[in-house]
């Protein structure tokens, strides 16, 4: 399953992106602007869910595409008012990320998610971090 999330924060894609990775076993496709994932819906209309904050600049832009082109993939909308497209699903801006991933196992209906103790230690975290750190304080190879 391929889940777009359309967020301008670095830090809040990458968060949500490794703990729906380790919570519902999805791929997560970033964006970091409408444009650029409007143009992704354009190519990829065979996408599981959208995510797309209210409050992002040129967020209608993403309604819109989904409307115009016929499509219906869900629209997970986080904000205030229901945009005016007829698979979408609306929730708080501010809702925690726990909240988040279980209305996203809801609308994606899986019911037997793989999901991992959060408390085992251990997160995922994109190899593009580590590219480049050569050391580190812990004396250990990278």
């Amino acid at each position: 399953m391929q889940i777009l999330f359309i967020e301008k924060d670095e830090s809040q894609r990458v968060l949500f992106k490794a703990n729906a990775i380790k919570s519902l076993g999805v791929e997560v496709i970033e964006r970091a602007s409408t444009d650029e994932a409007v143009s992704l819906i354009q190519l990829l209309p065979t996408l599981d869910l959208i995510i797309c904050k209210e409050d992002l600049e040129g967020s209608q832009d993403v309604v819109s595409c989904l409307h115009d082109d016929g499509l219906s993939i869900p629209l997970l909308w986080l904000g205030e008012a229901t945009p005016k497209y007829k698979n979408s699903n609306l929730i708080s801006k501010n809702v925690p990320y726990d909240k988040l991933l279980i209305e996203i196992k809801k609308i994606l209906k899986l019911e037997e998610v793989l999901t991992q103790d959060l408390s085992d230690g251990y997160q995922p975290v994109d190899c593009r971090y580590f590219l480049y750190i050569n050391s580190t304080s812990l004396g250990c190879d990278v």
